[in-house]
């Protein structure tokens, strides 16, 4: 029995157990894949006395459009980006607010921090709909003001330890640090000190609370950022908060959890997302391919190398990567170095491929052919250049094909193959 050795290679997010054969006779007609079963870390956003507001709602380093809605009877609403996401009531207690407090609550003194960036601040003596938001939100400018605005901020000012008011009483800023915002410019809280203050008589109903902001780090868990707090008796804060959530993936099939069985016969490729990247796994009769396409670089070298012995299948390897890499010329050194590598880009490709050849010129007199799967010559280069681009609508359609790295001499050095969807 013949014995066949080949590499797997790739990160540690998706794992797949499966030998997928050159010539496809149905053999194998189950396959199971597993992603990790983990949690990730999130920030957690309520309303400080909106009973049971917790939701998952802030994303680090991205700018978000909040708004928070008190009524007349106590109800209580937060939307996001135009987007409702939680509808309840406030505690049913006395209510007096007499400052706007941004950067930390005061209680006593001033605590729970906030670490980001606030822009644009208004507040209204009416309750704002959801229209109203979703028309601010899509339209990418600033606040307006109108007969209901009691209070805006644009924090436009670049300077100084005041923040001019359009609306309202102006804003006092302590350690405040003026930078880039969502529209003009803001202020950046450091997450130790930085507050700033308003005094305005803020109406304990029919009132709506907005305001962007960008967190620039997690809260310290058990502590959380207070950004946004009016100040008085029953002081109602907008609350940040870090915690731990399970993954959920989500499969192209439609199937949810951390593994799935399929069967690789009668689909070309399977994907899952944990909702911030995608994973793919191609099947054909040449090989089987993971792209983790989370990679959004070139040079990948933190990879992990494990030897797999196959029997009596011709399969030639199993690539997990966005990138084929082409390592040519081991020198002799220990560690194992190459004199020169070959990326191709990307893997699967589409529309063109790119190829950069490195040092080129530690390659004089190497050429590179590419062959289709019933071995037809379809592209032959001289390396003599740093990098060309290869337009794929005339290849012949979608399938496997061969790379084959010729050195001066005219021997084949390095056989590859890349995917044309």
């Amino acid at each position: 029995m013949k014995q066949k050795s080949v590499f797997l290679f790739g990160f540690y997010f998706l794992t797949a157990s499966f030998m997928i054969g050159q010539n496809n006779c149905s053999l194998i007609t189950n396959v199971t894949i597993s992603v990790p079963e983990s949690t990730q870390q999130v920030m957690q956003g309520q309303v400080l006395r909106m009973l049971n507001s917790t939701f998952t709602a802030v994303n680090l380093n991205e700018w978000s459009h909040i708004a928070w809605v008190k009524t007349t009877t106590n109800g209580g609403k937060i939307y996001k980006n135009g987007t409702l996401v939680f509808s309840g009531d406030f505690q049913d207690v006395a209510y007096s607010w007499g400052r706007l407090d941004l950067g930390a609550e005061f209680y006593t003194s001033y605590g729970n921090y906030f670490k980001g960036f606030i822009d644009e601040v208004r507040i209204s003596n009416i309750e704002r709909t959801a229209e109203d938001f979703l028309s601010h939100y899509s339209s990418g400018e600033p606040f307006i003001t109108d007969d209901n605005t009691i209070g805006l901020w644009h924090f436009d000012d670049e300077a100084g330890t005041i923040a001019n008011a359009q609306v309202g009483p102006n804003a006092e800023i302590t350690n405040g640090l003026w930078t880039e915002g969502r529209f003009g410019s803001c202020v950046y809280y450091n997450g130790l000190n930085t507050v700033t203050s308003a005094n305005l008589e803020i109406p304990t109903s029919n009132v709506t609370v907005e305001f962007w902001i960008k967190p620039s780090d997690f809260p310290v868990v058990p502590a959380d950022f207070r950004p946004v707090s009016l100040y008085g008796v029953n002081t109602t804060s907008f609350i940040l908060s870090s915690v731990n959530e399970t993954v959920n993936y989500t499969w192209s099939t439609g199937d949810l959890g951390s593994s799935i069985s399929i069967d690789p016969s009668t689909q070309d490729f399977v994907w899952v997302t944990n909702g911030s990247c995608n994973d793919t796994i191609w099947f054909n009769s040449q090989a089987s391919t993971i792209i983790d396409t989370v990679i959004n670089y070139i040079d990948v070298y933190d990879t992990l190398y494990t030897n797999i012995n196959l029997y009596d299948t011709t399969t030639t390897y199993i690539t997990v990567t966005d990138t084929l890499i082409i390592n040519l010329n081991p020198t002799g050194f220990n560690p194992l170095t190459y004199a020169n590598t070959i990326l191709m880009y990307p893997n699967p490709a589409s529309d063109q491929l790119t190829i950069n050849y490195g040092d080129f010129a530690s390659l004089a007199g190497y050429s590179l052919k590419i062959f289709n799967s019933i071995g037809q010559e379809i592209h032959s280069a001289n390396i003599s250049q740093q990098q060309e681009v290869l337009q794929l609508a005339t290849w012949g359609g979608a399938g496997t094909y061969e790379v084959v790295i010729y050195n001066a001499q005219g021997v084949p050095v390095e056989t590859r193959a890349i995917v044309l969807e």
